[in-house]
């Protein structure tokens, strides 16, 4: 499968002379001051040096420069299309072949009837739309796809400082009325474990509104099945805590974090999100279009950047969607799985990916290599793997 590599970006205007006068600009300008990152970072430690003034700025420049070609190299081949708003192509344009794609209405009549849309995008373009039932504008419940955009949200709150550090005991971060009811056990919980499943609780649900402090200390009161840290288990409770401790440490409930800091930037409009009196429920319901779902595949597709803006660092996009644990009891469409922040990963025919699922067939599959993003929406309580479609007929319909 190839691959388009960006075109090389071209010197600022004026050449030699252009960087010679931005580099007189930076000696005349004290006291040095670069914000951002690791470009931030670069300049303290360079501060900090025992070196002529001069030195430094000529140190801070380099720095500067070379972080910002790496960053271009990193992110440049996913932003084929400046993504305001979708934009449709044919699929042979985009590599597909049609007459292979045109079998997705057949197969979902006859294999998946509760399927209520299909959106497949490549290189930043839709190839492929179906609404079965509403249109491109309705809201559809993403039940436990939620959860990862919880993770990225927590991600958010990481690079903001709001939360120190994902290996922090969650105890240090929740309120004094769920605290108090804690064990032991549960006070060794981490940020880290609630992110990969391994808190402990048993997989499922857990049967109670996540912005119930009862509820939570409930929970929390009780030794889990297993020991944090060891098994994985896809409960709800992982999530919801995520939730509090968003809420706990910047003062918003989770869906306000989330449209000042992700959806908000990302030209989501509208998301509505279950509600509690306290907090958000992190696991599940919150409702986006098809389109807005997929408009978040593209976004980890791009490593976190959206129209030149970082809105999720790439590394933790990177460790988000790698295997962080084996989910070896649960799989799908034949494939072992396994478990990132809050998002599932496989291989199919060769192809990493990685998604988002939620019950009644909710998706939002990223295949990096091939530069795909497809979301799935059903309509039932029914438990349907659509991944064989993804297989079967997304990737096998790419000829290029």
């Amino acid at each position: 499968m190839s691959r388009s590599w960006p075109a090389w970006r071209a010197w600022p205007a004026g050449g030699r002379g252009a960087l010679a006068r931005s580099r007189q600009m930076l000696i005349r300008s004290r006291p040095l001051r670069i914000r951002g990152g690791r470009a931030s970072a670069a300049c303290r430690i360079i501060q900090d040096m025992n070196i002529p003034f001069r030195s430094k700025v000529s140190l801070v420049f380099l720095a500067t420069l070379l972080l910002a070609l790496a960053g271009c190299t990193s992110v440049a081949r996913r932003e084929s299309v400046p993504l305001v708003e979708w934009q449709a192509s044919s699929p042979e344009a985009q590599g597909f072949d049609p007459s292979v794609l045109a079998r997705i209405d057949e197969c979902v009549a006859v294999n998946l009837p509760d399927t209520t849309s299909i959106l497949v995008a490549r290189n930043g373009y839709i190839v492929f739309e179906r609404y079965f039932q509403g249109d491109q504008e309705t809201k559809r419940p993403l039940r436990a796809v939620t959860k990862s955009f919880t993770s990225a949200l927590v991600g958010i709150a990481v690079d903001k400082r709001f939360i120190r550090d994902i290996d922090d005991a969650i105890y240090d971060y929740l309120p004094d009325s769920i605290r108090e009811a804690m064990n032991d056990v549960t006070r060794s919980i981490t940020i880290r474990h609630l992110l990969t499943g391994t808190s402990g609780f048993p997989g499922g649900g857990t049967g109670w509104a996540s912005g119930e402090p009862r509820a939570l200390r409930s929970i929390l009161s009780v030794v889990p099945l297993h020991s944090p840290g060891k098994i994985f288990g896809d409960n709800d409770a992982n999530a919801n805590l995520l939730s509090v401790i968003i809420t706990q440490t910047s003062g918003m409930r989770e869906s306000e974090f989330a449209d000042k800091y992700l959806l908000g930037p990302l030209g989501i409009r509208g998301a509505r999100w279950s509600e509690a009196l306290e907090y958000t429920d992190g696991a599940c319901d919150l409702q986006l279009t098809t389109r807005e779902m997929a408009r978040f595949g593209q976004l980890f597709l791009r490593v976190g950047t959206w129209e030149g803006q970082e809105l999720i660092p790439e590394e933790w996009v990177r460790d988000s969607t790698r295997k962080q644990v084996d989910a070896r009891e649960f799989s799908l469409a034949g494939s072992a799985l396994g478990y990132g922040y809050h998002w599932w990963t496989t291989e199919l025919d060769g192809s990493g990916m990685y998604f988002a699922f939620g019950s009644s067939g909710q998706y939002i599959c990223v295949i990096p290599d091939a530069n795909v993003v497809v979301a799935m929406t059903g309509g039932t309580a029914k438990e349907d793997d659509r991944l064989p479609l993804v297989r079967e007929l997304i990737i096998e319909s790419m000829t290029r």
